[in-house]
């Protein structure tokens, strides 16, 4: 007897047995729903996680048969956890990979548009000797973390090097570490920078950084 093609549409009766009880074992908890542009990354974060959770993140990295348990636990999923408001404005789909893609066509253009200003702000902030040295790293800390919450976008070296140039000839180290070969890390720099603002030993008098010509000062001045 010919054999139906039912099973090449993704009949849900199809689906492995482990895969069936995938989502009917696991209990769900979304901690936020998704409002808008501002919880765009972290929303994603977590819808992903549970997901991977499900075994059904194959239903928004590629499009898969709408009648298949895996896109029913995802569009499930994603629908659930978004506000009523917000839900009422985004199409209508049966399909997990469409309404994952129209989110992202919506909240990602913001969402980039929201890490340049938070590159920009980076850039423009400046340590007072009046100010306490751990509160301005781990303020430029903070930063560095919304950047690469959902993506590597800024990598560790150069936001060190954003670091230090926030603090500029202020402290010797900055010198240090600029004419340094060494990797630039958050572990290896800021604790010696700490040390230094908190031993009240800094020598002003040394050459400027910008005098500097380690290959590593032309990309602090970017």
């Amino acid at each position: 007897m010919p054999r139906s093609n039912r099973s090449r549409r993704g009949n849900p009766d199809d689906e492995q047995p482990e895969e069936m009880e995938n989502s009917r074992n696991i209990t769900i908890n979304i901690t936020e729903k998704l409002k808008g542009a501002d919880n765009w990354t972290s929303w994603k974060r977590q819808v992903k996680a549970h997901l991977l959770r499900l075994r059904a993140i194959k239903a928004i990295e590629e499009e898969i048969p709408d009648e298949s348990l895996k896109n029913a636990d995802a569009l499930s999923l994603i629908i659930g956890s978004i506000e009523q408001n917000l839900l009422l404005q985004i199409p209508e789909s049966s399909s997990a990979f469409h309404t994952w893609k129209s989110l992202g066509e919506r909240f990602d253009v913001k969402h980039h548009a929201s890490l340049f200003n938070l590159i920009g702000e980076l850039k423009t902030i400046v340590w007072n000797r009046t100010e306490n040295i751990e509160d301005h790293l781990n303020k430029l800390k903070r930063i560095f973390i919304d950047i690469n919450s959902s993506e590597n976008m800024l990598p560790e070296e150069t936001f060190v090097l954003f670091a230090l140039q926030s603090i500029n000839d202020q402290l010797h180290y900055v010198k240090i570490a600029l004419a340094s070969k060494d990797k630039l890390t958050i572990d290896n720099v800021f604790p010696n920078l700490i040390a230094e603002a908190s031993s009240g030993t800094t020598d002003l008098t040394t050459t400027s950084i910008s005098h500097f010509s380690n290959s590593r000062q032309t990309l602090f001045r970017c």
